[in-house]
Formats: structure tokens, sequence, C-alpha cells
């Protein structure tokens, strides 16, 4: 018959089992909202170089005038 008062050398204590729970529960936390801000801070700089990319695209449009030709002596 075992001995109720000596312990499995495979089972660990309760607060043990707690601290970890605790520990990946406070990981958890803190992974979720950082990805989710990654995620919409990723979006929101593609956003704004695209938006910036095509504003500039249009103003160089109008501003460019073509080259003139160095070959042509007046």
């Amino acid at each position: 018959m075992p001995d109720p008062l000596r312990m499995d050398p495979r089972r660990f204590p309760l607060h043990v089992h707690i601290s970890v729970m605790f520990t990946f529960l406070l990981l958890l936390t803190g992974v979720v909202p950082g990805l989710f801000n990654y995620r919409q801070t990723t979006q929101i700089i593609l956003s704004s170089s695209e938006n910036s990319s095509t504003a500039l695209s249009r103003m160089s449009a109008w501003t460019c005038t073509p080259p003139m030709n160095p070959f042509v002596i007046c």
C-alpha cells in the first residue's frame, strides 16, 4: 500500500502550477495587444506611404518639363 505522505516525484506542488499559469496569462495579455497594435500600425503606415507617393507623383507630373534637346543649335 502506498504511503499517502510520500509525494510522487513526477508531480509538482500546486503553487508551481499557479505561478506557471499566471506567467502564461501575463505573457498572453502582453502579446495579443502587441500583435494587434503592430498590425494596425503597419496598415496605417502602408496606407499613408501609398497616399504620399500618389500625391507626390501627381505633383511631379505637373511640374516636370520635357528635357531640352542639347543637339539643336539655334
